[in-house]
C-alpha cells in the first residue's frame, strides 16, 4: 500500500468501490465510506450498522459511527480536509460526485488512482482462497442435484429455479449472477436467458451458475445431455472443448502470459476448422466480483502468479444447432494449478 502513497505523491486516498471497501476492511454494509492513510484505514458507517461492523470489519480498521444529523459527504469532508493531495478512484467515481467535494475541498487537490487497489486484490490470501472453496464447492452439489433430478418435460425456467433454490438451501449466501439455463439450439447463445422452453429427450442443456459465500464466488458451466445422447455433432463439440479446457489448465502455472493460455484453445479450434465459432475469451479472474482481473483473452498479457484465481471456459457457438461450454474454477499455484471444481464434465453427466 505504501508504494501507492508514493506513487502518486498523494497523502490520504478515498476509496469509493464497494467491493475495494469489502476487502480492505471486510465490511458487507451497502453504506460506508473507507479513507486510507499511511498509517490507518478508517471506515465510516451510520447507526444501522454499529452491530455489524463489531462483527465483521477487521480488528485493525478504525471504525467511525456518523451521527444521525451529519450525511455522508460532510462526514467525509471532515476527514479529508486536513490533507492537500487527495488520491480517489477515478473509475468509479461520478462528475458529480467529485465537482461536489472539490468545492467542499477548495484547498485540497484530486489526483486519480485507477485501479491500483484491484491489482492487490489479484492475488488471493488462504483466506479467500478458502472462501471460494467453500462456494465452489456448494456449486459442486447444486450440480450433483440438477443431474438427479433434471427431467424431460422441465422448462429451462424451471431448472433455472432448481439451481437458484439449492444454491441457497446448501448454504450459499446469493447467486453470483442470474444462473443460465439453455436447452437445445438455445444453447448457441452463450448468455441466453432461461424461457418457457420445454427441454426435450435428446437436448443438450448449457448450465451456467455460482454462488456467492462470505462475499467470495464460484462460477462454473457444465453443457449435457438430458433423457438420452443426443446429436453426434454436439458430442464431437463437446469433445473438442472438454480436450481444448484440459489442454489449457495443464499448461497454466507461475510465468506463463493469459493470451498463451487463451491461443491453446484457439490453436485447438483451428486445426478442426471451428475457431470462428469460439466467440469469447478463455475466462476471467474471480474473488469478489464475478468478473475482475486478470482476464484469460487473446490481448491480456498478464502473467500468471501464485494464488490468482480464474476461470476456464473455452466454448464453441453454432446458430441453429447448439453450443457447449465448460468451465472450471482455478487457482494458480507454485507447482502449476488446482482445479477445485469436481463435477462431472461428460456430455452424460444426467443420464441416468
Amino acid at each position: 500500500m505504501d508504494e501507492i502513497f508514493k506513487k502518486y505523491n498523494v497523502e490520504v486516498i478515498w476509496v469509493s468501490n464497494d467491493y475495494n471497501k469489502r476487502y480492505l476492511t471486510n465490511f458487507s454494509g451497502s453504506a460506508s465510506e473507507v479513507i486510507l492513510t499511511p498509517n490507518e484505514i478508517i471506515l465510516l458507517t451510520d447507526g444501522r450498522y454499529q452491530t455489524q461492523v463489531k462483527k465483521e470489519v477487521f480488528e485493525h480498521i478504525q471504525i467511525e459511527i456518523i451521527n444521525s444529523s451529519v450525511d455522508y459527504e460532510n462526514a467525509l469532508k471532515k476527514k479529508l480536509i486536513p490533507f492537500k493531495r487527495i488520491g480517489f478512484e477515478g473509475n468509479n467515481v461520478t462528475i458529480n460526485q467529485l465537482n461536489s467535494l472539490e468545492k467542499l475541498l477548495s484547498n485540497s487537490e484530486f489526483i486519480p488512482i485507477n485501479n491500483e487497489i484491484e491489482q492487490l486484490r489479484l492475488l488471493k490470501n488462504e483466506d479467500e482462497i478458502e472462501k471460494i472453496k467453500t462456494a465452489v464447492k456448494i456449486t459442486d452439489q447444486t450440480f450433483s442435484y440438477v443431474c438427479e433430478n433434471i427431467k424431460v418435460g422441465m422448462t429451462e425456467k424451471e431448472v433455472q429455479v432448481m439451481v437458484d433454490s439449492q444454491l441457497i438451501l446448501l448454504g450459499a449466501d446469493k447467486t453470483s449472477f442470474d444462473t443460465i439455463c439453455v436447452s437445445g439450439s438455445n444453447t448457441a447463445k452463450p448468455h441466453g436467458q432461461a424461457s418457457n422452453k420445454v427441454i426435450k429427450s435428446g437436448d443438450i442443456v448449457t448450465l451456467d451458475f455460482g454462488c456467492y459465500k462470505d462475499g467470495y464466488v464460484s462460477d462454473m458451466t457444465r453443457t449435457f445431455f438430458v433423457g438420452e445422447v443426443g446429436s453426434s455433432e454436439l458430442v464431437k463439440i463437446h469433445n473438442l472443448v472438454n480436450y481444448a479446457a484440459k489442454e489449457q489448465i495443464k499448461a497454466i502455472k507461475p510465468g506463463v502470459r493469459n493470451i498463451d493460455i487463451d491461443k491453446i484453445a484457439r490453436e485447438i479450434f483451428k486445426k478442426e476448422n471451428m475457431e470462428q465459432y469460439f466467440i469469447h475469451g478463455t475466462g476471467h479472474g474471480i474473488g469478489l466480483e464475478i468478473h475482475e482481473n486478470p482476464y484469460v483473452n487473446k490481448s491480456d498479457e498478464t502473467i500468471l502468479v501464485s494464488g490468482m484465481a480464474i476461470t476456464i471456459e473455452p466454448g464453441l457457438y453454432i446458430e441453429g444447432i447448439g453450443g457447449v461450454r465448460i468451465e472450471q474454477d482455478i487457482i494458480v499455484t507454485n507447482g502449476g494449478c488446482i482445479e477445485l471444481n469436481s463435477s462431472n464434465k461428460e456430455y452424460d453427466a444426467a443420464i441416468k
